[in-house]
């Protein structure tokens, strides 16, 4: 069993790490839409007109 010392070492690396993730500095969002704006035939066509500003 872990100690209650190895939890909190666990939990502060766990805090640390997601702190790195929510600093990601791409606009997850945008990348995604060009993703699929450019593999339309797997994904289907896109509505609204196709428009990544709506997404930017």
């Amino acid at each position: 069993m872990a100690s209650s010392l190895e939890l909190g070492q666990t939990a502060e690396e766990l805090d640390s790490l997601d702190s790195e993730f929510y600093e990601y500095p791409d606009n997850l969002t945008k990348l995604l839409y060009q993703y699929v704006a450019a593999n339309q035939s797997t994904f289907g066509k896109l509505s609204g007109g196709g428009s990544i500003h709506a997404f930017t």
